[in-house]
Protein backbone atom coordinates (compact mmCIF):
# COMPACT_ATOMS: atom_id res chain seq x y z
CA UNK A 1 0.00 0.00 0.00
CA UNK A 2 1.55 3.23 -1.73
CA UNK A 3 1.60 6.26 0.90
CA UNK A 4 -0.18 5.23 3.53
CA UNK A 5 -0.50 6.79 7.41
CA UNK A 6 3.06 8.49 8.00
CA UNK A 7 3.11 8.85 4.27
CA UNK A 8 5.06 5.36 4.59
CA UNK A 9 4.12 2.36 1.94
CA UNK A 10 2.75 -0.42 3.56
CA UNK A 11 3.31 -4.24 3.24
CA UNK A 12 1.63 -7.27 4.18
CA UNK A 13 1.87 -11.03 3.89
CA UNK A 14 -0.41 -13.09 1.66
CA UNK A 15 -1.79 -16.57 2.43
CA UNK A 16 -0.38 -19.38 -0.01
CA UNK A 17 -4.13 -20.09 -0.60
CA UNK A 18 -4.98 -16.58 -2.29
CA UNK A 19 -1.86 -17.24 -5.07
CA UNK A 20 -4.43 -18.78 -7.71
CA UNK A 21 -6.91 -15.96 -7.39
CA UNK A 22 -4.01 -13.25 -7.23
CA UNK A 23 -2.74 -14.42 -10.73
CA UNK A 24 -6.26 -14.38 -11.77
CA UNK A 25 -6.48 -10.66 -10.51
CA UNK A 26 -3.38 -9.65 -12.37
CA UNK A 27 -4.05 -11.25 -15.42
CA UNK A 28 -7.81 -9.80 -15.59
CA UNK A 29 -5.57 -6.11 -15.02
CA UNK A 30 -3.37 -7.17 -17.82
CA UNK A 31 -5.98 -7.70 -20.21
CA UNK A 32 -7.96 -4.20 -18.87
CA UNK A 33 -4.77 -2.59 -19.70
CA UNK A 34 -3.86 -4.33 -22.90
CA UNK A 35 -7.58 -2.95 -24.65
CA UNK A 36 -6.79 0.50 -22.94
CA UNK A 37 -3.54 0.40 -24.99
CA UNK A 38 -4.90 -0.70 -28.18
CA UNK A 39 -7.69 2.34 -27.88
CA UNK A 40 -4.69 4.57 -27.59
CA UNK A 41 -4.71 5.20 -23.70
CA UNK A 42 -2.96 2.55 -21.35
CA UNK A 43 -1.75 5.80 -18.34
CA UNK A 44 -2.33 5.15 -14.75
CA UNK A 45 -3.43 7.86 -12.95
CA UNK A 46 -0.55 9.07 -10.41
CA UNK A 47 0.24 12.75 -9.04
CA UNK A 48 1.23 14.97 -11.97
CA UNK A 49 4.72 15.22 -10.66
CA UNK A 50 5.05 11.76 -11.55
CA UNK A 51 3.30 12.17 -14.57
CA UNK A 52 5.65 14.34 -16.01
CA UNK A 53 8.81 12.91 -14.59
CA UNK A 54 8.52 9.80 -16.38
CA UNK A 55 5.57 10.38 -19.29
CA UNK A 56 5.04 7.74 -21.80
CA UNK A 57 6.70 4.96 -19.51
CA UNK A 58 4.05 5.40 -17.18
CA UNK A 59 2.03 2.70 -20.51
CA UNK A 60 4.33 -0.21 -18.59
CA UNK A 61 2.08 -2.56 -17.37
CA UNK A 62 4.25 -1.88 -14.14
CA UNK A 63 2.78 1.21 -13.25
CA UNK A 64 -0.76 0.18 -13.33
CA UNK A 65 -3.41 -1.21 -10.53
CA UNK A 66 -3.78 -4.05 -9.47
CA UNK A 67 -7.66 -3.67 -8.82
CA UNK A 68 -8.27 -0.95 -11.62
CA UNK A 69 -11.31 0.81 -12.09
CA UNK A 70 -14.17 -0.30 -14.70
CA UNK A 71 -13.88 3.05 -16.56
CA UNK A 72 -11.26 5.89 -17.75
CA UNK A 73 -10.76 9.27 -16.25
CA UNK A 74 -9.35 12.56 -16.84
CA UNK A 75 -6.30 13.49 -14.60
CA UNK A 76 -8.34 16.44 -12.80
CA UNK A 77 -4.24 18.53 -12.81
CA UNK A 78 -2.66 16.84 -15.68
CA UNK A 79 -5.63 16.35 -17.77
CA UNK A 80 -4.78 13.41 -19.52
CA UNK A 81 -7.14 10.16 -19.76
CA UNK A 82 -6.51 7.56 -17.60
CA UNK A 83 -7.69 4.45 -15.60
CA UNK A 84 -7.61 4.66 -11.64
CA UNK A 85 -7.97 2.16 -8.71
CA UNK A 86 -11.23 0.73 -7.90
CA UNK A 87 -13.15 3.14 -5.52
CA UNK A 88 -13.14 2.60 -1.93
CA UNK A 89 -16.95 2.28 -2.06
CA UNK A 90 -16.98 -0.51 -4.83
CA UNK A 91 -14.96 -2.87 -2.05
CA UNK A 92 -17.94 -1.93 0.38
CA UNK A 93 -20.21 -2.57 -1.30
CA UNK A 94 -18.84 -5.75 -2.63
CA UNK A 95 -17.65 -6.40 1.24
CA UNK A 96 -21.51 -5.81 2.31
CA UNK A 97 -22.51 -8.00 -0.57
CA UNK A 98 -20.31 -10.61 0.48
CA UNK A 99 -21.22 -10.65 4.50
CA UNK A 100 -25.04 -10.60 3.95
CA UNK A 101 -24.59 -13.38 1.29
CA UNK A 102 -23.25 -15.45 3.91
CA UNK A 103 -25.43 -15.16 6.64
CA UNK A 104 -23.35 -13.22 8.94
CA UNK A 105 -25.03 -11.10 11.30
CA UNK A 106 -22.53 -9.02 13.00
CA UNK A 107 -21.09 -5.89 11.65
CA UNK A 108 -17.86 -6.31 9.24
CA UNK A 109 -16.20 -3.72 7.64
CA UNK A 110 -12.32 -4.01 6.21
CA UNK A 111 -11.02 -2.76 9.18
CA UNK A 112 -12.58 -6.08 10.79
CA UNK A 113 -10.26 -8.04 8.77
CA UNK A 114 -7.32 -5.77 10.26
CA UNK A 115 -7.78 -7.02 13.76
CA UNK A 116 -8.69 -10.75 12.78
CA UNK A 117 -5.21 -10.98 10.84
CA UNK A 118 -3.56 -9.61 14.11
CA UNK A 119 -5.09 -12.28 16.14
CA UNK A 120 -4.41 -15.23 13.83
CA UNK A 121 -0.72 -14.00 13.97
CA UNK A 122 -0.59 -13.21 17.44
CA UNK A 123 0.27 -17.44 18.35
CA UNK A 124 3.12 -16.96 15.45
CA UNK A 125 4.41 -13.69 17.31
CA UNK A 126 8.32 -14.62 18.64
CA UNK A 127 8.43 -11.96 21.12
CA UNK A 128 4.98 -11.48 22.63
CA UNK A 129 6.56 -12.76 25.95
CA UNK A 130 9.47 -10.38 25.90
CA UNK A 131 7.86 -7.08 24.73
CA UNK A 132 7.59 -4.80 28.01
CA UNK A 133 4.59 -2.95 28.26
CA UNK A 134 4.03 -0.09 26.71
CA UNK A 135 2.40 3.41 27.65
CA UNK A 136 -1.19 4.20 25.86
CA UNK A 137 -1.26 0.22 26.21
CA UNK A 138 -3.07 -1.00 29.74
CA UNK A 139 -3.72 -4.09 31.03
CA UNK A 140 -2.08 -7.43 30.18
CA UNK A 141 -3.49 -7.49 26.60
CA UNK A 142 -0.67 -9.39 24.40
CA UNK A 143 -2.32 -8.54 21.13
CA UNK A 144 -1.18 -4.51 21.72
CA UNK A 145 2.25 -5.21 23.27
CA UNK A 146 2.78 -7.81 19.95
CA UNK A 147 1.51 -5.79 17.57
CA UNK A 148 2.66 -1.69 18.78
CA UNK A 149 6.16 -2.84 20.11
CA UNK A 150 9.13 -3.12 19.18
CA UNK A 151 10.90 -6.57 19.50
CA UNK A 152 12.63 -6.46 22.89
CA UNK A 153 15.18 -8.94 23.69
CA UNK A 154 17.21 -8.98 26.79
CA UNK A 155 20.95 -9.04 26.58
Amino acid sequence: MFNRKGRKDRYTLLPGNLRDNMERQIAHSREIHESDLAEGFGLTSVPASLHKKYGPIMKDFGWQYLFPSSTRCVHPIAGYVCRHHLHHSTYARRLRQAVKGSGITKRVTAHTFRHAFATDLLPTFPYRKRCPPKAGVTGSNPVGRAIFSRPYVRA
